[in-house]
Formats: C-alpha cells, structure tokens, sequence
C-alpha cells in the first residue's frame, strides 16, 4: 500500500486536465493534418477525426475509471491486486519500457523539427542531447511542480494557437473543402487509425492518479483533459485544408508550421509568427517528453523500489538518447513512430482496458 501524500505531493482536477492534454497535444499535433489528408480526400478528414476522438473518450474514461477505482493506490498495486503480483510486475514493465521508446521517439522528432525551422546548421545531435538535459533536470526535481508547469505553459500555448487560427481566417478557401463525403469508409477509417495514434498520451492518468486530492473526480479530469484535442485537432485540421488544400497538407512534412507560415500579421511587424508558433510550441514538447520520462521512471519505481530517482536516470537517459536517434531518416523515423504507436496502444491501453473488465467482472474492490 503506498503511503499516504503529503498536500504538497498532491494535484488537483485542472492540473491532471491541463497535463493531459499537453501530453497528447505535442509531437502529433505537427504531423496530423498530413497523416489524415494521405487517406481523406479534401476535408473529409473531420469524420475521421471525430471517430478516433470518440474512442479515445470512451477508452480515456474506462482507464480513468479504472484508477480512480482504487484511490491512492499505483497502478502496480492495483493491477497487482486484480490479476496477481506476477501480472502486476509485467504490464508495469511493458508500460515503463513502451514510455522509455516514447520518449526516445518525442526527442528525436523535437531535435528534427528544430533543425528543420530553427537551427539548420547545428547537428542534430547536438540538439537532441541540449534537449535531453533540459528534460533531465526537469524530470529531477518535483514530479508535482512537473505536472503544475502545465498550467503555466498550455495556456501560453492555446494562446498562440487561436492566435494563428484567426491571422489565417481571411486565407482559408472555400473551394478547398469541397466537393464534401466523397471518401469511402475504409478512407475515413484509415483517417481514424492515423489520427487515433496523436491522441496516446492520455492513459498517463493511470500513473499520476494516485496524486489526485480528490480522487472522485479523476473521471472528469481525464475526459476533459482529452475533449481539449479533441476539439483543438478538428479546427486545426478544418483551417489547415482550407489554407493549403488537402493535396498539398499530405505532401508537407510538418503542415501545422507551414500553415503558421501563411498568417497574415496586419501590418506586416512580424514576417516569421512560424518561428513564435513553434518556439512556443516546444514548450508544450517539453513537458510531454518530460512526462514520458517521468512516467517510465515512475513504472520502474514499482519494479526496483530500491533505487535513486538520479540512479535511475543515469541509467535511462543514455539508453534513451541512443534508441532516439537509431532511425537514420524521416522515413525510417515515421516508421519507428508506427510501431511504438501500435505497441504502445496495446501495452498502456488495451492491455489495462482487459483489466477493468476483470475487475468488473470479478468485482474487485480496494479493500480487497
């Protein structure tokens, strides 16, 4: 049983709300426009960004369910309590394993990204390992002031967004929306798989739940935390077709910045809001790749109860460093990030998903 948290140990319902949806909104948020515009044709991308997001709710609110069930407990106590010690010690493994190659996969997209818009001539190495300290001395100090620096930054973030929504308004055409329902099912459900990996990041409520100060209200948290993508990835993908088409959005790399690129500043003061909207955007970077890591660390907390929080960064932050930049491409990249996606679904979604049911089912209770 863990031991009871200090107030100052504990979150409440807005700061897991903002960190969830920091935690899904980063990485994929770049690459979503392109992902759906390669399998929708012109803005039927919509449906199947409604698809996956309805999922996402449904399986955002069994997992939050899941935890808020056994209040204050880790997921390795209560996955241990429905399915054995044995179980217990396996899915914690596998879902600090599958956030270790997340993290990987987060700092290897950012050190791209950034040499892509921001620092062409550095290694990108060099980025990566800049970026790596940067997460390591955050993930350090408090896991709390962790999760709290995401009330500071997402509204920062929200800011910007809408800002660069409405500085585009007046280039959107029409013309690019239509015809309208003309893509087929398997079109709109292949839209859905694409766009369902940008929302992972969610089931991080199984971790930070135990912080919770009012552990009734962890369900609501979560669902808000993920409706905020939700919305924010439909507008975004509606604007961006309406600006580059949906031709040109599944032939960018990254269309989110380049759709910043066409914001019209009156005045003309400011020639590059891509190079704000993306330096920004980092921000919101940060704190996912800090979470992931603190969430592997957290898992492993469970496994190797006896070893430093600094021992276990040693340990982590080269093995991460290293897998980061195995992929020797953007391709080879993409791919990479296809397999962690379907791994991670399975490992920290499904896989708990099943163990609901068997609570459920066998009616587990915390006090056993």
């Amino acid at each position: 049983m863990s031991k009871p948290l200090g107030h100052e140990q504990e979150i409440e319902e807005k700061e897991l709300m903002y960190s969830i949806a920091s935690m899904i909104l980063s990485v994929g948020v770049l690459t979503l426009p392109r992902n759906i515009a390669a399998t929708t044709r012109y803005s039927d991308g919509w449906m199947s960004i409604v698809l996956a997001g309805t999922i996402a709710v449904a399986l955002v609110w069994i997992l939050s369910t899941l935890a808020a069930s056994f209040p204050k407990q880790s997921y390795f106590e209560f996955i241990s309590r429905i399915a054995s010690r044995p179980v217990g010690y396996m899915l914690t493994g596998l879902f600090s394993f599958s956030y270790l190659l997340f993290t990987a996969f987060e700092l290897r997209s950012v050190a791209d990204v950034t040499k892509h818009y921001l620092f062409d001539k550095t290694p990108i190495e060099f980025i990566g390992l800049a970026f790596m300290l940067v997460v390591i001395y955050a993930v350090y100090g408090s896991r709390v002031g962790l999760l709290r620096l995401n009330m500071l930054f997402f509204p920062i973030v929200g800011a910007v967004l809408t800002l660069s929504l409405l500085l585009n308004v007046g280039v959107v055409d029409v013309n690019h929306f239509k015809p309208m329902f003309v893509t087929d099912w398997k079109g709109i459900m292949k839209g859905a798989q694409a766009s369902g990996f940008s929302f992972l990041g969610f089931e991080i409520v199984l971790m930070y739940a135990m912080l919770m100060k009012n552990p009734q209200r962890t369900v609501k948290a979560a669902v808000k935390g993920t409706m905020i993508p939700f919305a924010t990835y439909i507008v975004l993908y509606i604007f961006t077709i309406g600006v580059l088409s949906y031709r040109n959005t599944a032939e960018l790399a990254f269309p989110t910045v380049e759709f910043a690129k066409e914001a019209e500043v009156p005045g003309a003061f400011f020639e590059r809001f891509e190079s704000l909207f993306f330096t920004i955007w980092i921000m919101t970077i940060f704190n996912t790749t800090a979470m992931s890591l603190d969430v592997c660390m957290l898992s492993l907390k469970s496994i190797v109860p006896k070893a430093s929080k600094m021992t276990k960064l040693l340990v982590l932050s080269p093995l991460i460093y290293l897998i980061s930049f195995v992929p020797q491409d953007n391709s080879e990249l993409n791919s990479f990030g296809t397999v962690i996606s379907f791994f991670h679904f399975m490992c920290c979604i499904m896989l708990p998903a099943f163990i609901f049911i068997a609570a459920k089912w066998r009616k587990v209770k915390p006090d056993g």
